[in-house]
């Protein structure tokens, strides 16, 4: 009684609940559909989740290397200013860098003498001919670069 005094029905074609006929299994179905297109929604929403986590995890294992091998070259760092400075090489640095230098000038000077013997040596060796080296000029440009490090031209 309370149900219909609230929700009189205004004609006699509606049934108890207010429906005309049929109109019952139409709500029906559209709420089927409303259901299937819910889970279908789920169901994509799930996958994407899944994908940014995928994604989540390779960001935070690259994060987690780079960490690493921050960590380490800060080691690294630190053990090298512990070496240097019980070593004591205040002021020294400059002179083991100077006898580097040196050396890598002498392999500059003595790379350039035996490029410019090879230079004179290639065509004689193109031709099959024995190999003599005979040039005062060759000459000349091994004793420049040999005892004044630069050839002179």
């Amino acid at each position: 009684n309370a149900y219909l005094y609230f929700f009189p029905l205004r004609n006699r074609n509606e049934g108890i609940f207010g429906f005309e006929n049929g109109q019952a299994g139409e709500w029906e179905h559209s709420l089927l559909r409303v259901r299937e297109e819910n889970f279908e929604l789920e169901r994509k929403l799930a996958l994407h989740e899944q994908a940014v986590t995928r994604r989540l995890r390779t960001v935070n294992t690259s994060i987690l290397n780079l960490e690493s091998k921050a960590e380490d070259a800060a080691k690294r760092i630190g053990r090298l200013e512990s070496i240097i400075a019980s070593k004591g090489f205040q002021g020294k640095p400059g002179v083991l860098m100077a006898k580097k230098i040196e050396r890598l000038e002498d392999f500059r000077r003595n790379a350039t003498i035996e490029l410019e013997a090879i230079k004179e040596l290639m065509p004689q060796l193109k031709e099959k001919k024995k190999v003599t080296v005979s040039s005062p000029e060759l000459e000349e440009k091994i004793h420049n670069l040999v005892f004044h490090g630069k050839a002179r031209k």
